[in-house]
């Protein structure tokens, strides 16, 4: 068992910033790792440099410690480790905010620390000093959906911090100790960090201009100023320049030199100098510097964010697509950090549906899925029996939106055809099978009757607040249920289990096509009202095969006539269903709202389209890097087997690497004289199925060259 310490300054339930240093003399540097937990959050620093952030993101019942390599940062001599210890509130008045809703606290202040430095064994004990931070505090957000963290730095921060000794309280539980014996367990029982420690890179901004800061893309980080002077600084940080007309903020250019930089802010207040960090990462391309009586020095920041390692390097025969993948890519880089998120300037949260899509987009760039399986265990994490697991988790928060938990199972399904690791699945098909039951025990005349849950679909217009108009049994959730319940079924033909999903598939689809379809119109109505119609529900009406063919492509065809369409967020299924009906050619047109995008200034793919678009970075509009890869390049993994299917449409050119077996598969190919000509590079002792463009196809295919006549996809 692990000592774990605190202050005696300590106050329930506070937002506060406490400090522990610890001085250590070295007369040689060896391997060293120490090991950290915190509630709710930490900063390491060795010598002045920031080594580490965390614990990593867990919830309540699923606590993580880390594992930090520090030798890089001690030399010989004396050696100053220094720990910033984030308390948070865990309840707050209702008209009172609650700050990093995605970090689980719960109102103390503790930390434990083992391991060594050079040899000297560290450990959480009396001799660290402690100091609470005077003069820090946190700022309530304009924007009403951002729950991140902005700070307000008072004059009594410059003051020399009063330190005494920590004090010892009980010992922290670790589950991976083989040696310990457990009664009633303790409030901090955690388990191994599953995933890496961030990356920190140290960034210069772009450029300035009238006291803007532009880093020339969106990025995440610590930002750091060195001012001089004695007064005021106020920090706004910024995705995109907006430009306010009649009223109304809105997006055109995103780097407008006639746009304002507005949004949340950090105030700084200044006595005779001072460098500030800010404590918790910001989002920004944009800093908008106002001083009083100061001045900047110098400013930059600490880029962080997941260690994504790509498998090599992409060209798709396009400056506009090769610029849309690379803005995809920032998308998804920025949206990954200990969690996968929705986006990292407001909620910061891991939300099923968004993190369903950033799942896929990573099978195809790296064969990491460390994140993937964090987050699978995340959402499993906070299902209690006789629900549905939340919509977005780790959150302080509870929130259930209904289609979202069908996304659990959608998450567990890919992931057992890309990777087939069904004893990992096998651990949560009990809380698919807990969901489903939920579903089923909710159908009314054979479909999903609607719910008290938050019934968000899209944000798609003629949606009230993100719903289906309709207060009916919903098509559009029976058919994303009969699309779960068929992946269950696949399920547990590898993994196991006893009831027939596909039967009540069966079922409900036939109620569906009863009650919904207008043969007027050639639609599937969003309920048996037969009052409201969606490109959404023609979408899954395709996608569970309840229409298949030619009518399917006559439904989807039908459906970009309706209102309500799909955004950015539902682009993958409509891409999806196209495929399935045989009209994936058509879809090139749909991407033509993304590539407009890269000629608006945008670094990072925003939330829906158009000029209101709240987030610039929503990772769940980062398909291109689905759609170029598994369709243009056409690499993909299927339980075990490679398949190579290169969509040509109009172009005439395109290379990339997409992540294969532990490691890459490489595919370039071009049309050159009526031909289409190919080089596959695949990865050793593999072979793929290749479908050549007229059709053929090629079992048990090697590296090579392959080359056949150019014929209309």
């Amino acid at each position: 068992m692990v000592n774990i310490i605190t202050s005696d300054e300590m106050v329930y339930n506070e937002n506060a910033v406490y400090r522990f240093v610890k001085t250590v003399q070295l007369d040689s540097v060896s391997k060293s790792t120490l090991n950290l937990f915190a509630e709710a959050r930490y900063k390491l620093y060795i010598n002045g440099r920031l080594a580490a952030v965390g614990p990593c993101k867990g919830a309540a019942a699923l606590k993580y410690y880390d594992t930090v390599d520090i030798t890089d940062f001690l030399r010989i001599g004396e050696n100053r480790i220094e720990i910033s210890v984030l308390q948070l509130a865990a309840h707050v008045p209702e008209q009172e905010f609650a700050h990093l809703t995605s970090v689980m606290h719960e109102g103390g202040m503790v930390l434990a620390v083992w391991g060594n430095a050079g040899g000297v064994e560290i450990s959480a004990d009396s001799s660290w000093l402690c100091a609470k931070q005077q003069g820090w505090g946190l700022i309530k957000p304009e924007e009403s959906y951002y729950v991140g963290m902005n700070e307000h730095i008072g004059a009594a921060f410059h003051k020399a911090p009063r330190y005494r000794n920590a004090v010892v309280l009980c010992g922290l539980q670790r589950l991976d100790d083989e040696g310990a014996t457990y009664t009633e367990m303790r409030p901090w029982v955690v388990r191994k960090r599953p995933i890496p420690m961030m990356y920190f890179k140290e960034r210069a901004f772009a450029d300035e201009k009238g006291g803007i800061y532009d880093a020339g893309e969106v990025t995440c980080g610590y930002v750091r100023v060195k001012f001089s002077g004695r007064g005021r600084a106020k920090l706004i940080y910024a995705e995109s320049k907006v430009i306010e007309e009649n009223g109304e903020r809105i997006k055109r250019r995103r780097d407008d030199e006639n746009g304002i930089v507005t949004g949340d802010y950090d105030i700084i207040e200044i006595e005779d100098g001072f460098q500030f960090e800010s404590w918790w990462f910001r989002t920004f391309r944009y800093i908008r510097a106002e001083l009083e009586g100061v001045r900047i020095e110098q400013m930059d920041y600490i880029e962080m964010g997941y260690p994504l390692e790509l498998c090599g390097a992409y060209d798709f025969g396009s400056d506009t697509d090769n610029r849309l993948f690379e803005i995809s890519l920032r998308t998804l880089r920025r949206c990954m950090h200990e969690t996968y998120e929705d986006c990292p300037y407001y909620e910061q949260l891991q939300y099923a549906m968004d993190t369903h899509l950033q799942m896929l987009f990573t099978y195809q760039l790296t064969n990491d899925d460390r994140l993937a399986r964090k987050a699978i265990d995340d959402f499993a994490s906070s299902y209690i029996c006789g629900t549905i697991t939340q919509s977005r988790f780790p959150s302080m928060k509870p929130q259930y939106i209904v289609g979202f938990s069908l996304f659990f199972i959608f998450m567990l399904h890919a992931h057992a055809k890309r990777f087939s690791d069904f004893a990992f699945i096998g651990r949560y098909m009990h809380i698919a099978d807990g969901i489903l039951d939920w579903f089923l025990n909710r159908l009314e005349d054979g479909m999903v009757r609607r719910s008290n849950y938050w019934n968000f679909i899209d944000w798609a217009e003629g949606y009230d607040f993100g719903q289906q108009l309709t207060r009916r049994p919903s098509a559009i959730h029976s058919l994303m249920l009969v699309k779960a319940l068929e992946e269950m079924a696949w399920l547990q033909e590898r993994c196991g289990g006893g009831k027939d999903y596909s039967a009540y598939a069966a079922a409900i689809k036939q109620a569906v096509q009863q009650s919904c379809y207008d043969s007027g119109k050639g639609l599937y109505s969003d309920s048996d009202e037969k009052l409201y119609y969606s490109q959404h529900t023609q979408i899954w009406a395709v996608l569970c095969g309840l229409v298949e063919g030619e009518q399917a492509a006559a439904l989807l065809q039908k459906s970009k006539a309706l209102t309500s369409r799909a955004t950015f967020a539902y682009m993958f299924y409509l891409a999806r269903a196209m495929e399935k009906a045989g009209i994936y050619a058509a879809f090139d047109q749909e991407l033509d709202a993304m590539r407009g995008l890269t000629k608006l200034g945008c670094t990072t793919m925003p939330e829906v389209p158009g000029e209101h678009s709240r987030s610039e970075c929503h990772a769940w509009s980062s398909l291109a890097l689905y759609e170029f890869t598994a369709k243009v390049l056409g690499v993909t993994v299927e339980e075990g087997v490679l398949y190579i299917k290169p969509f040509v449409g109009k172009r005439r050119y395109a290379k990339g690497v997409c992540a294969a077996f532990g490691s890459a598969a490489e595919c370039e190919w071009k049309v050159e004289d009526g031909k289409f000509k190919m080089k596959v590079s695949l990865p050793e002792g593999r072979t793929a199925v290749i479908t050549m463009p007229d059709g053929s196809v090629l079992e048990g295919a090697g590296s090579g060259e392959y080359e056949c006549e150019m014929c209309r996809q």
